[in-house]
Parts: structure tokens; sequence; C-alpha cells
């Protein structure tokens, strides 16, 4: 009984800070683009292999470290670059980076999934979802 309200509790601040995420605003800070990376993982995706690259750009000068970011915007950026970049409170996802006025990247429907996911974990942490079993024993 008492793992179940842990993991009621859990489950139930998990979306609460979500949905601060989206309705708090994001903070804005301004850095350098220390580095950049790039990671290649190979892709099955039915009977065709190909490959996934992430691109992703490292900061000096903010709490954010780093953020992924599109092709066109890891081109577009050299290393020293001054950027600005936002990103939200708590959770730290990176929302956009700009540098002289231009928008390079941009992350869209995050607070719609960040909202989806907060509002489902607040409900299943009051209870409404349906319990079921997990290797024998209920949770909630």
């Amino acid at each position: 009984m008492i793992i179940n309200a842990l993991i009621r509790l859990g489950v139930g601040l998990f979306g609460l800070a979500m949905l601060l995420e989206v309705f708090l605003p994001t903070v804005r800070e301004n850095a350098t683009v220390d580095r950049h990376s790039m990671a290649t993982r190979p892709d099955h995706t039915g009977d065709r292999w190909s490959t996934e690259t992430s691109y992703t750009l490292h900061f000096f000068g903010s709490k954010l470290g780093s953020c992924d970011v599109g092709l066109n915007a890891y081109n577009a950026t050299q290393d020293g670059d001054a950027v600005a970049v936002r990103h939200t409170r708590i959770l730290r996802h990176c929302t956009s980076i700009d540098r002289a006025g231009a928008r390079l990247y941009t992350s869209h429907g995050w607070r719609w999934l960040y909202a989806l996911c907060g509002t489902g974990a607040l409900l299943a942490a009051l209870g409404v979802f349906h319990r079921f079993t997990f290797e024998g024993r209920e949770v909630y």
C-alpha cells in the first residue's frame, strides 16, 4: 500500500512538473557555441535499413548544456558564435536558438506534448484510470 502511494505521488509530481512547463514562461539566455557533435545510428524500419543522424550544439555560458537541432541550424553555426538560447525552466527543454536576431532553430509542438503527458500523469495519480496488476501486485 505504501509503495502504491509513493508511485502515485511520484507520477503526480511528474505530471505537475510537465504542466508547469507548459504555463511558465521560457528562459532566454545568451550563450556561446562551444562545439558541435553528431551521432549516427542504424535504423531498421520494415525491411529497409537506413541511418538516423542527430545533430547537437553544445553551449558555454548557459544553464542549458546542449541542444539537439536540425541540420540547418547545425551548419549555420560555428564554434564561438554568440547565440540566444530559449529553454523551459524545470526540465530545460531547448525551445529555440537565435543568432543576431535570426531564428536558427525552433522546437514545435512541445507544449502540446507536455500538456498531454502532464494531464495523463495527473489523472493516473488521482486514480481516474482503472487499476491493473503487474507481477502479481495491484498498481494504481
